[in-house]
């Protein structure tokens, strides 16, 4: 696994009890680090979607197809309407 080096601004007390623990498991203090931060990255819950959609007193699922009319096509690919014809007037005798 490749690393890529990072530099972080810690408190003296945080940093000496890294140090004291890299010693007390006989590893490095960036060893410490990316174990702490690996298990806090992964042990955080999901939040929860909040929001209007969640909601809402509209049932979406009823109208999903009328909600999504048009949707992923753009302008131009969207056919312009055919302009209808006006009513043929006859020239001639009035």
């Amino acid at each position: 696994m490749s690393m890529i080096r990072t530099m972080v601004y810690l408190p003296e007390q945080l940093k000496r009890s890294i140090e004291t623990e890299a010693a007390r498991q006989n590893c490095s203090e960036a060893q410490v680090i990316r174990e702490a931060l690996e298990r806090f990255l992964t042990d955080q819950p999901r939040p929860r979607p909040q929001g209007p959609v969640f909601h809402s007193p509209v049932q979406v699922a009823e109208h999903v197809d009328e909600y999504l009319t048009g949707f992923g096509i753009s302008s131009e690919d969207v056919p312009s309407p055919t302009p209808t014809a006006a009513p043929a007037r006859h020239l001639g005798s009035s």
